[in-house]
C-alpha cells in the first residue's frame, strides 16, 4: 500500500479533465458568440439604414415629380 505524498500526482479521470477543459474554454466561446451577434446586428443595422435612405430618396423623387406636374398644369 502506497501513500501519495504532496509531490506525487494521481492522474485525473478523463471525464474530470473534459469538464475542466470545457469550463476553461466556455467563456471564450461566449465572447465569440457575443462578437458574432454584434457583427450580425451591425450588418442588419447598416442594411436598414441603407434601405431607409433608399426609401427616402424614392419618396423625395416622387414628391418632386408630383410638384413639377402640378406646376406645369
Amino acid at each position: 500500500m502506497s501513500d501519495l505524498g504532496h509531490d506525487e500526482m494521481m492522474p485525473m479521470p478523463d471525464e474530470e479533465q473534459r469538464d475542466i477543459a470545457e469550463a476553461l474554454f466556455e467563456p471564450k466561446r461566449t465572447r465569440e458568440e457575443i462578437k458574432d451577434a454584434i457583427k450580425l446586428e451591425e450588418a442588419r443595422r447598416a442594411a436598414m439604414v441603407k434601405n431607409l435612405y433608399r426609401l427616402r430618396s424614392l419618396r423625395l423623387s416622387r414628391n418632386q415629380a408630383r410638384t413639377q406636374s402640378k406646376n406645369s398644369e
